[in-house]
């Protein structure tokens, strides 16, 4: 009897440590039925609270709102909440032009609709479009290169607002093909209207090329032409029309301030750089030296001991080539300089020679001088260097440059700095004449000397 009632005892033991083993580890909670009721009743008193906080918003939303509006809130009530449905529901059937088989129509229109942009979502791009992608990318590429490369003040002479203007214009179209791209790509409501803008700023910029010669007539021709053909694909493709519904389309407020930046910005730019008077960092200039160490005597020319050809103007002498003819120009400067041509009144050709003393020359000094002579209106002109050297004549230092633009009728830049570093003078030549003219450029300036003998 005593081993029975002992298993007895510790069977119920066993099994209460085993309930109380699992109600620890599985953690669970008793309480009363009244405390979880009212837990209940305060969510849900919560939930009450927070509805009528914005049942009077609803209310004022859907209060001037047409049967065709409420309606499709009703169809696409998978996007609302339940209560501000129902809250439409209600006030619906209150509309004087309440009708349920209209409801019902609109209903299922919108469910169409909502089907059609699911199908349109899942559509891909035609190799057209994708190809206008690549276009835009490219584009892009080459504006981001161009702005790069223009970030050189002495290419500009100094001119920042020129320079200015030419880094905004490649930053703003840039900007606007990466946007055009992104809007495309993601199909966009404002997509179409972008590659209109896109297309339109490009055909004012092959404007503006032509009138200033910047590129040559095929180029302006060809990107003339494969704007059109662009603006034609947008204009009648049946897939655009599938991708970007016209109906869908809009030109947001944003995008007109981005448009009206990028247009004028550069506009500004280019009217302040005309106005714009350039500054140029001292160690660009050739700089006054000393020349107390120089023999004075064959510093200073004579000009009673030149030869019937030649010519002076205090600094250098020229011996005029046969068939060249000369004429004296007072500079602004109070300095003089020489127009040699072959004929006065009627030239074919024009080579300005300028004589400076008591100077220090570099290949800096040549690249600024060669920068300040050069047309603004060439800038950017289609060309090839014919000649580009330095060598020794007459121990002088020559700089020259030639220079071919080519346009209906190819002419000559010919630039030439001739520089003596033990005399401290140089002597600049500057040219433009027709490719087919024969010009004596040669025979100036092995007559050009710095030195009376």
């Amino acid at each position: 009897m005593i081993l029975v009632h002992a298993l007895r005892s510790w069977k119920k033991k066993s099994k209460r440590w085993r309930y109380e083993h699992l109600q620890k580890k599985t953690r669970i909670v008793f309480l009363p039925r009244h405390t979880i009721n009212n837990y209940i009743n305060l969510e849900n008193m919560e939930n009450e609270r927070t509805i009528n906080t914005f049942q009077a918003d609803w209310e004022r939303e859907i209060e001037n709102k047409s049967f065709e509006e409420l309606a499709k809130v009703i169809a696409n009530k998978d996007v609302y909440s339940p209560p501000f449905v129902e809250m439409v529901k209600q006030k619906i059937k209150t509309l004087a032009e309440y009708d349920e088989e209209r409801l019902n129509e609109i209903i299922e229109e919108e469910n169409i609709e909502r089907q059609r942009k699911e199908e349109l979502a899942n559509q891909r791009m035609s190799l057209w479009l994708k190809f206008f992608l690549v276009v835009l990318a490219l584009g892009g590429a080459r504006c981001l290169y161009n702005a790069i490369s223009a970030l050189s003040p002495e290419k500009y002479g100094y001119n920042l607002p020129l320079m200015g203007y030419d880094i905004a214009v490649s930053i703003g179209i840039v900007i606007l093909a990466g946007y055009t791209f992104y809007s495309l790509y993601t199909r966009k409501k404002n997509a179409i209207y972008l590659v209109r803008s896109y297309i339109a700023i490009n055909l004012l910029l092959y404007g503006a090329l032509f009138l200033s010669h910047a590129i040559s007539e095929v180029r302006i021709l060809a990107g003339v032409i494969s704007a059109i053909v662009w603006l034609c694909y947008f204009a009648y493709s049946e897939r655009v029309e599938e991708l970007y519904p016209e109906e869908e389309r809009v030109f947001f407020k944003h995008d007109k301030y981005i448009l009206g930046s990028i247009i004028l910005i550069p506009i500004i730019l280019f009217v302040w750089a005309l106005n714009y008077t350039p500054s140029v960092p001292p160690t660009t200039i050739a700089e006054t030296i000393d020349i107390s160490e120089i023999d004075q005597s064959s510093y200073i020319i004579d000009e009673d001991k030149l030869e019937p050809d030649e010519i002076t103007d205090g600094y250098i002498i020229i011996k005029l080539p046969k068939g060249v003819d000369y004429k004296l120009i007072e500079r602004e400067d109070g300095e003089k300089c020489f127009d040699l041509s072959n004929n006065k009144n009627d030239p074919d050709y024009v080579v300005r020679v300028i004589g400076q003393g008591n100077v220090e020359a570099s290949d800096v000094a040549f690249s600024y001088l060669w920068e300040q002579f050069q047309d603004s209106a060439m800038m950017g002109l289609p060309h090839e260097i014919v000649k580009n050297e330095m060598i020794d004549i007459k121990s002088s230092k020559c700089y020259r440059t030639i220079m071919k633009y080519k346009l209906n009728v190819d002419f000559i830049w010919d630039f030439t700095l001739l520089y003596n570093p033990n005399m401290k003078k140089l002597c600049l030549l500057n040219s433009y004449y027709n490719d087919d003219t024969k010009v004596p450029v040669d025979q100036i300036i092995d007559g050009i000397r710095f030195k009376q003998e």
